[in-house]
């Protein structure tokens, strides 16, 4: 086909040239570059509590941005629940309450003595709850039957301080 005779001089030239270009462009771009400090600062009193992924050498993705302050839209709410719960405190219906709301599509949230501490038994209940009543979906009927209370595997709900009844390891018991 074609048959041209370039010098090996001329070709050693075109490949420096070429090398110093990639180079050059290369170093531009790198002194360039933005880093997520950058575009994002971090400032200590911005609102937001952000968590980072530390794992990384490079780069350190954000895992959370969560409102450190209350949402003043859920005020309303806030004191129409604190009222409520006065009220019922007063009348000893109750002893201690918390409340804990995030709205997860807006990230606004509000809380009620959030630094109250329960025993972790009171809350595994509520999974346990969710289970069965999601099992009863399926299977109408399901939280009428009896079932016997069986330990599996060494696990037993944490011991609670409260008076009453308390469940016996191989007794039948109604859900309902």
């Amino acid at each position: 086909m074609f048959k041209i005779k370039i010098p090996i001089f001329y070709l050693f030239i075109t490949i420096l040239v070429g090398l110093g270009i990639t180079l050059l462009s290369f170093n531009l771009t790198q002194n360039n570059k933005t880093t997520a400090d950058n575009l994002n600062p971090i400032v200590p009193n911005n609102g937001y509590k952000i968590s980072r992924l530390e794992e990384y050498k490079y780069t350190k993705p954000i895992i959370s941005a969560e409102p450190e302050l209350e949402s003043p839209q859920l005020n309303p709410l806030k004191e129409e629940l604190n009222g409520y719960i006065e009220h019922e405190e007063k009348d000893s219906m109750i002893t201690s309450v918390s409340v804990y709301l995030r709205l997860f599509v807006k990230g606004e949230w509000m809380a009620i003595n959030g630094q109250t501490t329960y025993l972790p038994g009171s809350l595994l209940k509520v999974g346990l709850m969710i289970a069965w009543l999601k099992m009863s979906e399926h299977h109408p009927g399901l939280l009428d039957k009896e079932q016997a209370y069986e330990i599996h595997n060494g696990f037993v709900f944490p011991t609670e301080h409260f008076q009453g009844k308390e469940i016996t390891v191989g007794h039948k018991y109604k859900i309902r």
